[in-house]
């Protein structure tokens, strides 16, 4: 993806690396009046990373590839890029055809802004949010304003996910009506 560096979660002296962050490129092209916005998949994949062997995320849950979890990932799982791709694809195609039900109303780039955040939080946190209330009345600067609150990892704020919420709620808003 250009104007991502997407890299490891430790540096090589062992301490966090820096936090990728999306290019302007990427964000900002929901700025201009003609340009178009990132797709779903190119903004998910701008903050998530692809590890091809399972590890556990910040809130302890076994992850692996480009952030899949369940029962099947457990210590020691290891995929090809080929395998991480697909399930990718597989679990994008299934958060997709639930916000095409859920919300159908929206345009390509609200949509785009909520299935990253949705492929992150999960569906079921999604489905009971005041965001999908908000969404669902049309009100667009207030749902806007509910991505930030999903920037915790367990009862803390993480600079990572504000970064990946603000850079949604911007494509969300500037692709509203």
């Amino acid at each position: 993806m250009t104007g991502v560096a997407l890299g490891p979660t430790e540096g090589a002296d062992g301490r966090p690396a820096a936090i990728p962050r999306p290019s302007y490129a990427l964000v900002g092209a929901s700025l201009g009046p003609n340009l178009v916005p990132p797709s779903g998949p190119d903004l998910t994949r701008a903050f998530e990373s692809c590890r091809l062997e399972a590890y556990q995320d910040q809130d302890g849950v076994w992850t692996i590839g480009w952030g899949h979890t369940g029962e099947e990932v457990v210590p020691g799982l290891v995929w090809t890029q080929a395998t991480a791709d697909s399930v990718f694809q597989t679990d994008f195609s299934s958060c997709t055809a639930a916000l095409q039900t859920l919300c159908p109303h929206l345009s390509a780039g609200q949509l785009a802004a909520v299935q990253s955040l949705v492929y992150n939080i999960g569906l079921k946190a999604f489905e009971t949010s005041y965001l999908l209330s908000m969404i669902k009345q049309n009100n667009w600067i207030a749902a806007a304003h509910e991505f930030v609150r999903w920037d915790h990892v367990g009862k803390g704020e993480a600079k990572g996910l504000l970064h990946r919420r603000l850079a949604e709620s911007l494509v969300f808003v500037a692709s509203s009506p």
